[in-house]
């Protein structure tokens, strides 16, 4: 068997989505991938759950590296090293990716709620819209719609490579 693809989750979260992957992941229910790392941006309830599933955990505070987003960029580049990751999977991680880290690290999939296409309207993107705020309001703009049947208040989820631009 080939080595296994070591995954490192970007969190700024409650965790919901990282938790599910990664117990997934551990569970052997997808093959061959394992966690090996979680990094968050800030104190957050990510950051505990995995902990609990004995996944290691870095905090990099963005706040403390104000005026120098290089140095926050490198540190978190010097743990993906340590962890030895392949992919990069951000799960509700609210900063943009530093520029250093999609040049190094060019395998980084980013995950929303949606939908949030840029072609279609309502786009239930945009600043702050995020996790449960962009499922609430799907499912609210539906309900205005007069969708009266359960089965049909229903929401989705887009996965996206980052690049400079996304």
């Amino acid at each position: 068997m080939s080595s296994p693809l070591l995954v490192w989750h970007l969190v700024s979260g409650g965790g919901t989505t990282m938790e599910n992957v990664a117990r997934r992941m551990l569970a052997g229910e997808l093959w061959n991938i394992l966690p090996s790392v979680v990094i968050a941006d800030r104190a957050c309830g990510a950051l505990d759950k995995a902990r609990a599933l004995g996944i290691p955990t870095e905090l990099i505070q963005k706040s403390d590296f104000v005026g120098n987003l290089g140095k926050w960029a490198e540190r978190i580049s010097s743990v993906l090293q340590r962890y030895q990751t392949n992919r990069v999977f951000q799960n509700w991680w609210t900063p943009l990716t530093p520029p250093y880290i999609i040049e190094h690290w060019p395998k980084i999939y980013n995950q929303h709620p949606g939908p949030l296409s840029g072609n279609e309207k309502p786009d239930f993107g945009g600043k702050w819209m995020c996790g449960t705020a962009v499922t609430a309001a799907r499912i609210l703009y539906l309900l205005e719609l007069g969708e009266e049947d359960p089965r049909n208040l229903t929401t989705e989820s887009t996965v996206h490579m980052v690049n400079s631009r996304l």
